[in-house]
């Protein structure tokens, strides 16, 4: 009975207890209520609009089509126009505009690219367009590995853009056949100059020294600058630009190589074949293999739609079974190295998509995979002690860039 007793008063004890811990809890809380937040002067809530200009629509068409205000809309590209060559804008240009909770104007953004900003303001009740000047930092990086399976992959790979291999292949275009000579286990080492807004990676500046490593030897660039104007160069001064090109396209495969005497896989006769083919997808850019001046353009036979350009110093190219023509190629226009004057097709006597491509020198035709062509420049007598100066210099920079502080490099960049 007492045992009985005993326990219930401990029972009645604890919920006692609860009870007070409870009241007391929601005393403090009356006290102490979670006070409302309150804005901060000056603080506004924004509200952000976001759109891209798309392909075939002007800009301002775009703005509304994200929800802007026609008005509103106007009044800002009015202001743009004072700044930004509207009639430029380009698919995929962003813009961003600002407003207040209450649908006041605050700020609109053009981004053309991560270093042309422009914004428009309020200012005195007028809209009006400033460029926004960003800090742009120059750094140089070594770029170096071996080529796995192709050199695009593998440059990529190493978290690199497109516009790289573009800009490395283009220095040695010249010199090596990108979509024959490459093999797996090649290598290149080069400095490339970067810019950077922040830590933020904007675009690439010059490859200032370049060597790449195959089965045909090591071939080098040195980027000099000498009287105002810059070229690569190699180790002996002799500018990497030649008068022509040998492949004007990137092909697939060289399906017919330059041949005294050939069976026509059409006619099946046995003829000269005084050209190189080289297959590739119809519709694929065929360029200018150097400067010169079109000396003939339309449908030539055999050739279907042909072109044939004279280049200085004695020399021409035909361009063959051409899909169509590029506007303004015409008798007598002048054309710019790499320029493109065509597409790749299969008009006139042809079996497939390919360019026949043609070199001649002073009217006689030679082969484009095995002919010696001229330098466009070599470096006179005077430029030569500065050059060999600058291949010492950038040689040793790059064989110890490792080893190198970030200001060490930094400082000898500066002094270049």
């Amino acid at each position: 009975m007492i045992s009985s007793v005993f326990t219930n008063s401990k029972a009645l004890l604890s919920i006692f207890f609860v009870f007070c811990l409870t009241v007391f809890a929601l005393h403090r809380i009356g006290r102490n209520p979670q006070a409302p937040r309150e804005e901060a002067p000056g603080e506004r809530r924004c509200i952000t609009t976001e759109g891209m200009v798309r392909k075939g629509k002007p800009l301002i068409l775009a703005m509304q089509s994200s929800g802007i205000d026609p008005s509103l809309a106007y009044e800002i590209v009015s202001a743009l126009g004072e700044s930004v060559d509207l009639r430029k804008c380009r698919p995929g240009e962003r813009f961003i505009l600002e407003e207040g909770d209450n649908g006041e104007f605050i700020e609109f953004r053009y981004v053309k690219s991560e270093k042309d900003v422009y914004k428009v303001v309020k200012e005195m009740e007028k809209y009006v367009s400033v460029k926004v000047e960003q800090a742009v930092q120059k750094r140089v990086e070594r770029i170096r590995a071996k080529v796995r399976q192709n050199l695009y992959d593998t440059i990529l790979c190493l978290g690199e853009r497109a516009g790289l291999v573009v800009d490395l292949v283009d220095i040695f275009s010249w010199e090596i056949d990108f979509a024959a000579d490459v093999r797996d286990g090649d290598d290149f080492d080069f400095l490339v100059e970067k810019e950077y807004i922040g830590e933020k990676f904007v675009e690439y500046g010059e490859i200032l020294v370049a060597k790449y490593r195959g089965y045909f030897g090591e071939k080098a660039a040195f980027l000099f600058e000498y009287g105002g104007s810059q070229d690569y160069y190699d180790v002996e001064g002799q500018s990497l630009r030649r008068a022509i090109m040998r492949a004007p396209l990137s092909y697939t495969r060289i399906s017919s190589k330059f041949s005294p005497k050939r069976l026509h896989p059409i006619l099946k006769v046995w003829r000269p074949h005084y050209g190189v083919d080289y297959a590739a997808p119809r519709g694929t850019p065929v360029m200018a293999a150097g400067d010169g001046v079109v000396k003939f353009a339309g449908w030539k036979g055999a050739y279907g739609y042909y072109i044939r350009v004279r280049h200085p110093n004695g020399y021409e190219t035909g361009y063959g079974h051409l899909l169509r023509m590029a506007k303004g190629i015409k008798v007598g226009n002048k054309v710019s190295v790499k320029q493109v004057i065509g597409w790749v097709g299969s008009t006139g006597l042809s079996t497939g998509p390919h360019l026949q491509y043609e070199v001649l020198c002073n009217g006689k035709y030679v082969n484009p995979l095995t002919m010696k062509l001229p330098a466009v420049r070599s470096l006179a007598k005077g430029e030569r002690a500065l050059f060999k100066e600058h291949v010492e210099r950038m040689t040793g920079l790059l064989e110890n860039w490792d080893s190198l502080s970030a200001a060490e490099r930094q400082w000898i960049y500066s002094e270049l």
